[in-house]
């Protein structure tokens, strides 16, 4: 019998301009190694409470300009380009 090969698509969901959450591969160092240095920054566990700060904001744009991801906006509950994503994450000011 063939050996059958699973891919997952590697995902990130932005909600409020911010991360909300995120399905990477463990083995993708880049990605595993920015959402490690956001953190380290300090977040939120509510997106609505969450008040990323510049350099937060940059670890979101090279993480969603990672190659292969996609970005889901929760709010929209749609997929969106990484340009739309980064106009979304610089943009986007919470009340």
């Amino acid at each position: 019998m063939a050996e059958q090969t699973v891919t997952t698509e590697e995902c990130i969901t932005l909600k409020w301009g911010t991360l909300k959450g995120w399905d990477v591969a463990d083995d993708n160092n880049d990605a595993m190694t920015l959402l490690e240095r956001y953190h380290k920054l300090g977040a939120s566990m509510s997106c609505a409470a969450q008040k990323d700060n510049a350099e937060q904001k940059k670890i979101l744009v090279d993480l969603v300009s990672l190659p292969g991801m996609k970005i889901y906006l929760d709010w929209d509950g749609k997929y969106v380009t990484k340009d739309e994503a980064i106009e979304y994450i610089m943009g986007k000011e919470k009340a």
